[in-house]
């Protein structure tokens, strides 16, 4: 999958670059930056080459570059006593005469190798040119809302303060990086179960700033009336049919889980209609 998507990802920046040729002037900074962008294209490639296999067999890809397993060495100064002292008074392998080997930390923590896995195929799937651009857009003016035009001030900010949709899109980012936080293993038990629960209560708050989103696709019913073909026409009904009753499902499934309604108010078939 990996070599198919590379494949056509090359086909792409290929086509890009013609056309680029086509309609922008040639430049030598515009050749710089194209040379540029394939180098780090093949570069974020190699490092891809090597990231996906440290997520699915990183202790077999280290063994093979050399890396020890197991620690197991006498170097504790309470070595020899007849005494296991691994894990309080020596660290994990230094008492191996009476503790046995000990299985060796990866060099690398996992969550690391997971987020530059994403990252890396996050800027191939965008484009490394693209990324370019994006950050020197962002370097030009850090007041800019991204991907828009719009400037970062008091009445831009108030229109975000007053949107639903952009406070639960808030706190989705907040309910991820929670659940992030919890699942890295970078924090302790007690810590760990608290960034779980508020993550729950973070996706609970969202349902309340998603509830009636149905009533959206009313507006859409003027525009199935309004097409001519009347296969299309059906298609455009069915659909808006689907997604009210999509919206409508998820409203009583967050009455469900916040105890207002019971477990069960829709049947099976409608829920899978909904899915659908």
């Amino acid at each position: 999958t990996v070599g198919a998507g590379l494949n056509q990802l090359d086909s792409m920046i290929g086509e890009m670059y013609d056309i680029k040729r086509a309609t922008l002037p040639t430049t030598r900074s515009v050749g710089h930056r194209s040379a540029a962008s394939f180098l780090l294209t093949s570069a974020l490639v190699l490092a891809l080459s090597v990231l996906l296999p440290m997520v699915t067999h990183p202790r077999e890809l280290l063994e093979a570059a050399g890396w020890q397993p197991s620690v197991c060495d006498d170097s504790c100064v309470h070595a020899n006593d007849s005494a296991c002292d691994d894990g309080g008074a020596c660290r994990d392998g230094s008492d191996c005469g009476a503790c046995g080997a000990r299985e060796a930390s990866l060099p690398v923590p996992s969550w690391a190798v997971i987020v530059a896995s994403l990252v890396s195929i996050a800027v191939l799937s965008l484009g490394v040119s693209t990324v370019g651009e994006m950050a020197r857009s962002a370097g030009g003016s850090w007041g800019r809302v991204p991907l828009t035009d719009a400037t970062l001030g008091t009445a831009v900010l108030n229109k975000f303060a007053n949107s639903a949709q952009v406070r639960e899109k808030g706190l989705k980012v907040l309910q991820y990086v929670l659940k992030a936080g919890a699942y890295s293993r970078l924090f302790s038990a007690g810590l760990t179960k608290q960034l779980k629960d508020l993550s729950k209560a973070t996706s609970t708050a969202r349902r309340f700033f998603k509830f009636c989103r149905w009533v959206k696709h009313f507006e859409d019913l003027s525009e199935a009336r309004d097409q001519s073909d009347r296969v299309m026409r059906l298609l455009l009904y069915f659909r808006v049919a689907a997604n009210f009753g999509a919206d409508w499902a998820e409203d009583v499934c967050s009455l469900e889980r916040v105890g207002i309604l019971p477990a069960g108010t829709l049947s099976v078939e409608f829920m899978l209609f909904a899915e659908y």
